[in-house]
């Protein structure tokens, strides 16, 4: 009976420390949503707050199980406080921060290994740790495998691959007019208009190479005018 009833506390204990973990687990994700959120919302005022992302983030390490949303939240604001660090930070810090952010991107991977635009992320990392621009070619080769219609991460690999070409990283560049046979035939016009003007010049060598079709008179005019012609 006594060893009966030890068992039932050891249990009944066991699943209270269960329910507190899941608690501050759960507790931790919606700290983690809401930091994003903010993040979102609000990018002028975290700019002044790179600390705060930092203290946050030391805070709230990456967990060893799959949290879903959770995990990319933390690559999220990861990757946010290497951007805050940008250019000017203490060498160590910003290695401090791209390992930060590296570990989140292997983690979410790990977890979703199919995942397009963790790929790029690491991609980009990875590139940045090593200073070598070529780095990045095999993650960015496995993003556009596993999302090469995604918006998202079709308009953020289009950005990098053009970097990457003017890097001189030549692999790059069947990859680039790839996803720009993508983009230019089926994204929104808008989405045209905001990536030829942050990125016309650059592109520009790759459009003349890429046909639109000629169905949608507007696209084919807004990519001519980009195309100088």
């Amino acid at each position: 009976m006594r060893a009966a009833r030890l068992g039932l506390i050891l249990i009944s204990l066991g699943c209270a420390f269960l329910c507190i973990r899941l608690f501050v687990e759960e507790r931790g994700g919606a700290g983690v949503a809401a930091a994003v959120t903010s993040l979102r919302e609000d990018p002028a005022r975290w700019r002044k707050e790179a600390a705060t992302l930092q203290r946050f983030l030391e805070a709230t390490p990456v967990q060893p199980a799959c949290l879903g949303q959770r995990d990319r939240d933390l690559l999220t604001l990861a990757l946010a406080r290497v951007d805050l660090i940008g250019d000017f930070g203490e060498v160590a810090t910003k290695r401090s921060a791209l390992q930060r952010a590296g570990a989140a991107a292997r983690h979410l991977l790990g977890c979703s290994p199919t995942d397009g635009r963790a790929w790029l992320d690491h991609a980009v990392l990875t590139a940045r740790l090593q200073g070598r621009p070529a780095a990045a070619y095999p993650g960015v080769v496995l993003s556009s495998w596993f999302a090469p219609h995604d918006a998202a991460p079709l308009k953020a690999r289009i950005r990098y691959a053009t970097w990457l070409a003017g890097q001189s990283v030549g692999e790059a560049v069947p990859l680039l007019e790839a996803d720009l046979l993508v983009f230019l035939n089926w994204a929104s016009l808008d989405d045209i208009r905001a990536m030829l003007a942050d990125e016309g010049p650059e592109l520009r060598p790759f459009l003349r190479g890429i046909p639109v079709s000629g169905a949608d008179p507007a696209r084919l005019s807004l990519v001519n005018g980009a195309r100088g012609g």
